[in-house]
């Protein structure tokens, strides 16, 4: 995730320094918005998914031992 948003960064100011007018600074900035929102729900996503699994993975490590105690 980290790789993905510094290449898309660099990307982006690429894009900048290679505008040469104001309409392509706004298609720059209007393509990068909407990039990173697609990028960051993706990424929330995924964040979600491991979470999920830790806490299933967590959650079975303390019934296995909850179950041995008895």
């Amino acid at each position: 995730m980290a790789q993905a948003n510094t290449d898309a960064a660099f990307n982006f100011a690429r894009e900048v320094a290679e505008a040469k007018a104001p309409s392509d600074l706004v298609q720059a900035w209007t393509t990068h918005a909407t990039k990173q929102f697609d990028m960051l729900t993706k990424q929330a996503s995924e964040l979600t998914t491991l979470g999920q699994q830790f806490a299933n993975t967590s959650s079975e490590a303390v019934t296995r031992r909850g179950s041995k105690r008895q």
